[in-house]
């Protein structure tokens, strides 16, 4: 996995799968619904994750392309 930028509480990840991004999604989740069921449900942390298999480009260290335009609109739906 490769973090290649953030914003506010958002993550852009780079995998080198498919199944590495499914695998860290899936696992993230289990974690926190571990550590969810010790708190009342005003403390518990709630997180959406979102996988999109598209080309990009690497410049420089950060990605650009289709892939990281659908990211990016998807986030600013929710």
């Amino acid at each position: 996995m490769n973090i290649v930028d953030t914003l506010d509480d958002n993550i852009l990840a780079e995998f080198t799968s498919v199944v590495e991004a499914v695998n860290c999604a899936v696992e993230i989740q289990q974690d926190l619904a571990e550590q969810n069921a010790e708190l009342p449900y005003n403390r518990q942390m709630q997180v959406g994750i979102g996988v999109h298999l598209g080309d990009v480009t690497e410049e420089e260290g950060r990605i650009y392309g289709d892939g990281v335009n659908i990211v990016a609109w998807v986030v600013s739906l929710s």
